[in-house]
């Protein structure tokens, strides 16, 4: 770390309560309620719209099941006075409720191992500390797009505060942070998922991927006038780094032999077949996140595995084109991202499979789960097809 931070955890004593069942002794309903109501509720709380609605309409992803059309709903920033939060989650509790639009995802069932904290395990602090916590902060695509997306929305309202409650969890958050220019010092970070902090004045930017898609497929849907500020603020810094940039090849193969699950077997073969038309294969592990941004902004062609490491397409230049080789899993999270960042974007089913169950909830969601962690083999007629169509016109 290169700057001093705030670390604590706290400790839930044995007679804590469950906000959740009142069908036990000692345990009430916690209550979910739509901003509108909370804001009758507690007058006290003030109320910043930042962005209007958005309607997007993309062309559609190569599994039309995909919505690629739609409006989110406007984002905020809420001031609360003696406002608590608590966890990794960042949830906001006012008492006996919690404000359904910053539910991440909609997932209430995240609710059954919230816990209160004793008054006398709270972290109290007299100033204005402002929540970027959520779900998957761990996450480097969430991270980016969603946690600096609630940032961004403070940036744009100009909204000022003296700390940050965000989980640190990973090395490249650091990274994120640093290139943002956020000073360590006002970070707070909690460590225990049970840890809870009461401000004096709690500052909560909304959600960033609230829309009337909903969370029916796999998928990643952020702001997009949100991801373009981060895209705009991460970028700019990154290209006043000392970063010589002519050693990274136009032509960028990314490799997922680094990643813990979902492998495509024959990587190997498949990249000598891209390495026969001048592209470099990379791991982006053995990248600083500055690196792998500038990696993709000198790009003119990427070609990638479904996975995280396509999160930094967002910094290409328009009309690069990038190839997505799907495994067996497939999600429209960097078709979203390609569309943000006006790329010339075309997936690649590798499988063939019958996508028809994306249709159905309940099959879709199995099958998901199950295609996460696969291990796929790729036929290289598909790939020796890819380069032929896509490739070799570029040349």
């Amino acid at each position: 770390m290169k700057h001093s931070k705030i670390i604590f955890a706290v400790f839930l004593s044995s007679f804590s309560f469950l906000l959740f069942s009142s069908h036990e002794q000692n345990r009430f309903i916690i209550k979910i309620k739509p901003i509108s109501m909370v804001l009758q509720d507690y007058p006290s709380i003030s109320y910043q719209q930042v962005l209007t609605p958005y309607t997007f309409n993309y062309k559609p992803f190569f599994n039309e099941e995909y919505k690629n059309s739609g409006t989110f709903d406007e984002c905020f920033v809420l001031t609360i006075p003696q406002g608590r939060v608590q966890g990794f989650a960042g949830h906001i509790l006012l008492w006996d409720t919690i404000i359904d639009e910053l539910l991440w995802a909609k997932k209430k069932e995240i609710l059954k191992t919230l816990e209160i904290v004793p008054e006398n395990k709270i972290l109290k602090i007299p100033k204005k500390v402002a929540v970027l916590a959520q779900p998957v902060c761990e996450s480097y695509c969430h991270f980016m797009h969603e946690v600096l997306g609630r940032l961004a929305l403070l940036e744009m309202q100009g909204i000022e505060y003296d700390y940050v409650y965000v989980p640190i969890l990973k090395e490249y958050t650091d990274d994120m942070l640093d290139l943002w220019g956020l000073d360590r010092a006002k970070i707070i970070v909690p460590v225990k998922n049970d840890a809870c902090v009461q401000a004096e004045t709690l500052i909560v930017p909304s959600l960033v991927l609230n829309s009337d898609i909903g969370f029916v497929n796999a998928g990643f849907r952020p702001h997009p006038q949100t991801s373009e500020y981060v895209k705009n603020k991460l970028l700019d810094a990154a290209l006043k780094k000392d970063i010589d940039t002519s050693k990274f090849s136009k032509r960028v193969f990314i490799s997922r032999a680094d990643a813990p699950k979902r492998k495509i077997i024959n990587e190997d073969e498949i990249f000598a077949k891209f390495q026969e038309h001048g592209f470099v294969r990379y791991e982006l592990s053995n990248l600083s996140v500055v690196e792998q941004i500038l990696l993709m902004h000198n790009a003119e062609i990427v070609v990638g595995e479904h996975g995280a490491g396509l999160t930094n397409i967002l910094f290409c230049k328009p009309g690069t084109l990038v190839i997505e080789l799907f495994q067996k899993l497939i999600d429209n999270s960097n078709w979203w991202i390609a569309n943000i960042a006006q790329l010339n974007y075309v997936p690649v089913n590798c499988l063939d499979d019958d996508l028809s169950w994306a249709a159905d909830w309940k099959k879709y969601i199995k099958k998901y789960w199950s295609a996460w962690s696969a291990k796929t083999v790729v036929p290289l007629d598909k790939i020796d097809e890819v380069i032929k169509k896509i490739v070799l016109n570029r040349i």
